[in-house]
């Protein structure tokens, strides 16, 4: 007979070899030679060889699980594991389920920017820091990492290195955040990349990304080469700044981005009496770092013939398109040289003398 008559039995109670036949069959296929006793609620009756059988005592503790061993090896009761720490070599085998909870990023160690930028391993989210150019990464296959930059620099598309948002560099500004994946080993493509002041990395087709206008403060006598002070960005009359922006030093305008830029200038100039000659120059060059020439991009003159006793006002308008590939080297100044030392160039916050700078588009 089977298990159709249940009998209760109680811890103690001994298991005889006429009560096994009468509850699993006479069959024969297993024959309990000796009395066992279930000694603890969980005990397991298990078989150890042709005819044989014992007992596995309960695993004493919840947390547990019955482990087959092959062969003779008896199975035994095994602690689960609670971490994959514990597990050297942890297979998912499909889609990682997080049971309803999310995945956390770790923020690695912060990561100083080189040519090649070398992606560190203990974390996914990092801060580059420093300004060097680059154009690699060393960093393993499949990797998938954030960067936030803390600097301006310059990351170069390359295909096979690193593959950029419509195929063109990126000046990076402070606060800028990129995805990246690894496709290969330091084979990286940026599959997102946000810049801090809401712009696009990528402009609409025929659309300007940069407009910035400065104008002169204060007027002043004479030459100068260049003008140096009194230089601000035009902050009345409707101006609105498009993109970064440019910035000036000791009369020196540094780009924002590479590509071909325009540049124009409205020089004023004013005197009470004659010269012969009002001069203005747009002056440009390709390697500041090497103290490279000035090179005149655009110049003009006038001059003045004073009718009466009225100041004479005379103005010119300077324009150039600026080809910027290296941020650090291509840079603009004016100039101006007049005949006449008292003859002033104009300045005020009503934009008398201006200089402007638009995108055309990248190089």
């Amino acid at each position: 007979m089977s298990w159709t008559d249940p009998e209760t039995k109680s811890t103690g109670n001994l298991i005889t070899a006429a009560y096994w036949n009468q509850m699993l069959g006479p069959s024969g296929n297993q024959v309990l030679t000796a009395p066992g006793v279930f000694t603890t609620a969980g005990d397991i009756i298990y078989g150890t060889g042709d005819n044989a059988t014992t007992r596995l005592a309960s695993s004493g503790g919840g947390g547990k699980f019955l482990q087959m061993n092959g062969g003779a090896t008896a199975p035994a009761w095994v602690t689960a594991l609670t971490s994959l720490v514990a597990d050297t070599t942890p297979q998912l085998g499909g889609f990682l389920d997080a049971n309803g909870n999310y995945i956390q990023m770790q923020k690695g160690g912060d990561i100083a920017s080189a040519s090649p930028t070398v992606i560190d391993t203990d974390g996914d989210y990092f801060s580059v820091t420093g300004t060097t150019n680059f154009s690699a990464f060393t960093v393993a296959a499949d990797r998938h990492f954030f960067l936030e930059f803390a600097g301006v620099l310059t990351i170069t598309h390359g295909a096979g290195t690193i593959d950029l948002p419509g195929g063109a560099n990126i000046t990076t500004a402070a606060g800028d955040v990129g995805e990246f994946v690894s496709t290969a080993a330091n084979v990286v493509t940026c599959v997102n990349y946000t810049k801090a002041d809401g712009t696009a990395v990528v402009a609409a087709s025929g659309g300007l990304t940069e407009a910035d206008s400065w104008r002169l403060t204060t007027a002043f006598t004479g030459s100068a080469v260049p003008i140096a002070s009194n230089l601000a960005r035009v902050s009345t009359g409707g101006f609105g700044l498009l993109g970064t922006g440019m910035s000036e030093s000791s009369g020196i305008f540094t780009f924002p981005s590479t590509g071909y830029w325009a540049v124009l200038a409205l020089i004023n100039f004013r005197y009470a009496g004659d010269s012969s000659m009002n001069q203005a120059t747009i002056q440009v060059t390709v390697d500041y770092d090497n103290g490279a020439a000035w090179i005149d991009s655009s110049e003009g003159a006038t001059a003045d013939t004073q009718y009466d006793s009225e100041t004479m006002r005379t103005s010119i308008t300077l324009y150039t398109v600026v080809d910027v590939t290296d941020l650090a080297n291509v840079k603009v100044r004016f100039r101006t040289a007049v005949a006449d030392a008292n003859v002033s160039t104009h300045g005020s916050t009503a934009n008398q003398t201006t200089f402007n700078f638009l995108k055309l588009g990248d190089t």
